[in-house]
């Protein structure tokens, strides 16, 4: 990447580290530029100098991990998703806190900041997917904090950056004073008339000290070969600085063009695959098979097209279907009545079976709703029964038989297998 700047070629001091070293040449070769890469790496030291890379990736997988995740075994997805995301921001912040990759210290307390608030949220977070009981008092500092923190850093951010234009306003003051002062010099020193007063125990500049022994003429042409030398030394500089300027504007303008061709590229490439796969989905949405769904009923009907969607028998049943379990808000206190756990099995015929295994039954004399399922005889989702329960067909018939031999399984619960 140094190659890219023609900058004059720094040395390394003696006292200084290679990693001092290294330090210094990237601030002065790389941060002086101002092209349009320049936001990748400014922030950072140059041993962090990809740092914007690993924020990158950090965000890559939390996105990617929320769009395409899917259950686990008995894991719901939304705890895959909020414990990648912990894990992985969990991460950042303990690298943030070690390393301190930032090139000022704000920076690195806003960095910290925000992501152990990200933290602290994704863990009230699972916490919350767990039906967890949480105090009020801290649910509710939680969503304070998660206000005014990222407020805070705002805040932050704007006075550092009112006060970094005044500090910048400030020493482009003082250089534009310091260059009147030197042009006004050596505009005195050719005006000058009479001769250059050496006042014991005053320090000298080298260039306007004059020997005693020089006198008239000789004084006078001394005085304007120093005037000359100073003028040559001074335009020679202006021209080494613009001409280190124009070539990194030339490095500027070349890097933007390289930056420039590589998103055309990449876009291009973003394009076409995202015109592939807008066609793959106009075709998947044309030749998608018609949903039939099903609802198993909660009687003696053992039908198979009705329990397990027209499969001879169970087990080709749960070979060719996906199960996903889902629970309805039936709240017991307040007496209510329905199915609560239901399965929904999605098969490769293309019929989308429904279960229900448990219901919440009413209670007269309570006031209350109780709960009867059928997960003594088969847990949720589950492909195999209980010990002595068995789901059979019925020879030459598309019926069932189901029931439990050797146990004290109440029939209720036996219809909700």
């Amino acid at each position: 990447l140094m190659d890219d700047f023609p900058i004059k070629e720094l040395t390394q001091h003696d006292s200084e580290t290679q990693a001092e070293f290294d330090q210094r040449r990237w601030e002065t070769k790389v941060l002086m530029c101002d092209n349009s890469a320049r936001f990748l790496f400014d922030a950072f030291e140059f041993k962090f100098r990809y740092m914007r890379l690993m924020q990158l990736i950090q965000k890559l997988i939390v996105v990617f991990t929320s769009v395409f995740v899917i259950r686990y075994g008995d894991l719901s997805p939304r705890f895959i998703v909020l414990g990648i995301s912990l894990l992985v921001h969990g991460l950042v912040t303990i690298i943030l806190i070690s390393f301190r990759p930032f090139n000022i210290n704000i920076h690195d307390f806003v960095g910290v900041a925000t992501h152990a608030s990200l933290c602290l949220i994704i863990m009230f977070a699972i916490a919350i997917a767990a039906e967890v009981e949480l105090p009020s008092e801290l649910l509710t500092a939680t969503m304070a904090a998660n206000f005014a923190v990222p407020a805070l850093c705002v805040v932050i951010g704007l006075v550092y950056y009112c006060f970094n234009r005044q500090r910048e306003a400030k020493e482009a003051e003082d250089e534009m004073l310091r260059r009147a002062e030197i042009e006004a010099g050596l505009e005195d020193l050719q005006v000058e008339k009479g001769e250059v007063v050496c006042v014991p125990g005053e320090v000298q500049n080298p260039l306007t000290v004059s020997s005693p022994t020089i006198t008239g003429k000789k004084r006078e042409r001394e005085r304007v070969r120093r005037i000359r030398i100073r003028e040559k030394i001074r335009r020679d500089l202006q021209r080494e600085m613009d001409d280190l300027r124009e070539a990194q504007m030339d490095s500027d303008v070349h890097i933007d063009q390289r930056i420039q061709r590589l998103l055309r590229v990449f876009l291009m490439l973003g394009g076409a695959f995202a015109t592939l796969a807008l066609g793959l989905c106009i075709l998947g949405l044309w030749s998608v098979q018609k949903t039939d769904l099903r609802s198993s009923v909660n009687n003696a009907t053992m039908v198979t097209s009705k329990q397990i969607a027209s499969y001879p028998d169970w087990p080709e049943f749960t070979s060719s279907c996906c199960c996903a379990a889902s629970k309805s808000a039936v709240d017991l206190e307040l007496g209510s009545t329905g199915p609560r756990d239901v399965e929904i099995w999605m098969c490769g015929n293309g019929v989308v079976q429904e279960r229900i295994r448990s219901i919440a039954m009413y209670n007269s004399t309570s006031g209350k709703s109780y709960l009867v399922d059928g997960f003594s005889m088969r847990p949720m989702c589950s492909a195999s029964f209980s010990s002595g329960c068995a789901v059979s067909p019925v020879t030459g018939t598309d019926m069932l038989t189901y029931g439990c031999t050797g146990q004290n399984i109440p029939q209720a619960p036996t219809h909700l297998w």
